[in-house]
Order: C-alpha cells, then structure tokens, then sequence
C-alpha cells in the first residue's frame, strides 16, 4: 500500500519538478492547475502536506530508483521535485537563490524524516512568554506606516525615526494554514536554535486581531488575500498555536521592542499634550 502511496505521491511531484523547458509529462498533470482554479488541485496540495500523509523518504528513493540509473540521480531529482512544489506552496515570494534552501525545508516538513530518534529525551522546556505588541489597526492610530519589503523573515524590521514597519509579502491561500503549522512543527522538532518562523507566526498573531488588521496589510499589499475574507485571514493567524518552547529571536525581538516603544512614546506625547 506503501509503494503505491509513493508512487501517487511522485507522480504528483514531477508536475512540479525544477528544469530548464517544458514540465515532463505526467498522467496526474490533468488534476493541478497552476492558475489554482480546480478544487482538485487545492485538494491534492492540501493532502500532500497533511501530517498524516506523510511518507518516508526512504520509501520515495526506492520507488524513484525504478525509473533511474543511479541512487545520487534519485536523490537529485527527489529534491528538484519537491523545491518545485515549495514554490508552489510556499506563502512568501522567492528568489532562484532561495529555492535550494527553502526547498529542503519543505522536503522535512511534508515527509516524514527516516529517524525520528532526535525528538526523544527533549527536557521541559522553559516558560514561554508572549509577545506583547499593539494591532495593526493600533500602530497605524499611532502613526506607525507600514511598508511591503523583502521576501524573507530577516526583512522584518522597524524604523525608529520614520515609523515604518516592514514586513515581507505573504500570498495567503486555502493551503497556507495546514503549511504554515507544519512548518512550524518542522521546526520545533529540528531546529535547536532560535525558532524563526515560529517567532514570524507569533509576530503575525499578535498584530492581527480582526479583519481590520488584515484589510490595512493587505491595502498595504503586505498581505495578497486568495481566501474568501480578510475574517479568514485573522482567523488563520488567530487560530496558530502557541509555541511548545521558548522562541526568543533576537533580531525580530529587537524589531518588537522597537515598535513597542515608538508605539508608547507616541501616547506618552498625547498625553502630555492633553
């Protein structure tokens, strides 16, 4: 049952594969449209990175190797496929460079890894602490501009003197909840440093109470909205769990700071002033 899993699961892939020309021909090309107008294609996306559809990698290597010469041309072509699909998939733009990477990245967080060994004998992990920081709709009452800039999470950051928060461009659509959760299961499972992603979703459930905030991003084009609201979009954020562990990430904590304390200079002079 296993290898005929894979078997689908690779055939969907190679309609996905990175290459110079034309896409090779596959006989699941007719169920994902690339313009994301068939409920077919949303579906089959959406199942691919469910937790519980997931597959070993070792698994899609051996069924791979059928079709080609060599172990190192079935690891190559596994990883082309599956960077195709992270561009496909992925809810922030990308640059040729970051393909590798974040292709990677997708591999681990919709395939099951071969040894999940590294997950056990975790110590409880410290008391989290939430971020604290004013909505969208707040900020923007206290002058705070935001601005639409870069592609990655690095790009987040926060002028002092001008007021301008900038965030990256994030295409939401009726996938990116069950990849965004995923991704950050990936990472609390892999990563023993700072929790990056994790620390982004955070950042985005806090400044997003209400469609209103969502409305203001998106006018902004911060946020490009396929989903049916902009009440689905806060919902999306709000409904984004908490981290199982610390997430402290000085880069974007310094950015949280930062815009804290714009924020509160600006009602501090009101107040003066009233």
């Amino acid at each position: 049952m296993m290898a005929i899993d894979a078997s689908f699961f690779l055939e969907i892939l190679q309609v996905y594969e990175v290459q110079e020309g034309p896409r090779v021909s596959s006989r699941m090309a007719h169920l994902v449209d690339h313009a994301g107008r068939k409920s077919a294609h949303h579906a089959i996306l959406r199942d691919l990175v469910m937790l519980e559809n997931q597959i070993p990698r070792f698994v899609l290597k051996k069924v791979l190797k059928f079709k080609l010469p060599a172990l190192e041309c079935a690891k190559d072509k596994l990883l082309s496929m599956f960077m195709g699909l992270c561009k496909e998939l992925s809810p922030f733009k990308m640059n040729d460079e970051d393909m590798p990477n974040m292709g990677v990245n997708i591999q681990f967080s919709t395939v099951k890894p071969e040894d999940d060994s590294s997950s056990n004998g975790i110590s409880k992990p410290p008391k989290i602490e939430e971020i604290t920081i004013p909505s969208v709709s707040d900020l923007s009452k206290s002058c705070v501009k935001f601005l639409a800039g870069g592609i990655r999470i690095s790009d987040i950051s926060f002028n002092t003197e001008t007021g301008s928060f900038t965030l990256p461009i994030t295409s939401l659509d009726g996938n990116t909840g069950v990849i965004l959760r995923n991704l950050v299961a990936y990472e609390a499972s892999s990563v023993s440093g700072p929790l990056v992603f994790t620390r982004y979703t955070e950042l985005m459930n806090r400044i997003i109470d209400t469609e209103e905030d969502v409305k203001l991003l998106r006018e902004k084009r911060i946020i490009v909205n396929h989903l049916k609201s902009d009440e689905e979009v806060a919902n999306l954020f709000n409904g984004m769990s908490k981290s199982i562990r610390l997430t402290k990430v000085p880069s974007l904590d310094k950015v949280i700071a930062d815009a804290n304390g714009y924020y509160n200079g600006r009602w501090k002079v009101k107040m003066r002033k009233f």
